[in-house]
């Protein structure tokens, strides 16, 4: 979710920026896109805020993935090493997605430019991506599936 902060200043102590406005109380982490060489109208570089909650994009794929892989009734050696791969291929989807954000959000302070057609797709993208239900936890069944099972364990299913 993006979320315009109108007014940032550098603190002068600190280096970071500081926002005029009140935070959105649902997010938690926020994310500073700025290009210095595209000017706003007061003279200063074009600064975008992407406010993320970390929460609900992270945490709860992770916390998804991690049930089913332990719940998962396969010798604990295996169980193990799924944990480690799925954890890996769950971080890889997670950051997949904020690099989306960065991307599609880009556009808005001309870091990158994009036809009409191609902003409409990148957006319909990053919708789909930061939705807080479907697309994480498709992922993290998804990646449980196929990191948890091997060939050898469908052999025991019913074939008709």
């Amino acid at each position: 979710m993006a979320y315009q902060v109108g007014g940032m200043e550098k603190d002068p102590l600190s280096g970071w920026y500081q926002s005029k406005r009140a935070w959105p109380d649902n997010f938690d982490t926020a994310i500073l896109i700025g290009n210095r060489y595209a000017l706003n109208d007061q003279g200063k570089p074009k600064v975008f805020l992407l406010a993320v909650d970390a929460w609900q994009m992270g945490w709860t794929p992770t916390a998804f993935l991690m049930a089913l892989v332990l719940a998962t009734p396969i010798s604990w050696q295996r169980r193990l090493w799924s944990l480690l791969l799925s954890l890996l291929c769950v971080h890889s989807f997670i950051l997949l997605t904020v690099g989306i954000s960065i991307w599609n959000e880009s556009t808005r302070i001309s870091l990158v430019t994009l036809t009409p057609f191609w902003k409409a797709i990148a957006n319909q993208v990053e919708d789909l991506a930061l939705d807080p239900v479907g697309p994480s936890f498709f992922a993290a069944a998804l990646i449980w599936i196929l990191v948890s099972f091997g060939r050898q364990d469908f052999t025991c299913l019913p074939q008709h």
